[in-house]
């Protein structure tokens, strides 16, 4: 295929795939003159044309700075739609009904023996059995505390062949 050395503005817009516009602002922007009658030098313009779009491929520090601003607030809306769904709680809110529901569990294990027999040494055997569940419990609590900050904990390998 041969390339003409002039050619009017659609021929080149279709040769390099911009709009007949944009070969226009290209050469007013660079001051091309038109050759002959509505012709244009097509290798100017498409120099001029390969150009402007490699500069407009580079990243800038204004263009990756406003990217990463549009990414922060996209992640800022899109932990705030969790929360609305209510996805996503608030730790603060978590640990009150965690501390609340385990009170109430330990409430309730404590108080058991007395309900279920007035036999002193059988509640004595069963008090036991719950504080061992207390302390198992606690150690596995410590344990993925522990896991959720990266933490490994001493002694734990003893409570987890214990469970």
């Amino acid at each position: 295929m041969s390339i003409p050395e002039y050619a009017s503005a659609p021929d080149i817009a279709a040769l390099i795939g911009v709009s007949e516009r944009r070969v226009r602002q290209i050469a007013a922007a660079l001051k091309i003159e038109q050759q002959k009658r509505g012709q244009f030098p097509v290798a100017k313009i498409v120099r001029a044309a390969l150009h402007i779009a490699g500069r407009q491929r580079e990243p800038t520090a204004l263009t990756e700075a406003r990217a990463r601003a549009h990414h922060a607030r996209a992640d800022q809306l899109e932990l705030r739609m969790a929360q609305a769904r209510r996805e996503l709680i608030p730790a603060d809110d978590f640990l009150v009904v965690f501390d609340f529901t385990m009170r109430a569990l330990v409430d309730e294990l404590v108080a058991m023996p007395a309900r279920v027999t007035r036999d002193v040494p059988m509640r004595r055997t069963i008090e036991a059995e719950v504080e061992a569940i207390r302390n198992r419990l606690a150690a596995l609590l410590r344990r993925k505390d522990a896991e959720l900050r990266g933490k490994q904990m001493k002694g734990d390998d003893d409570a987890d062949e214990a469970a």
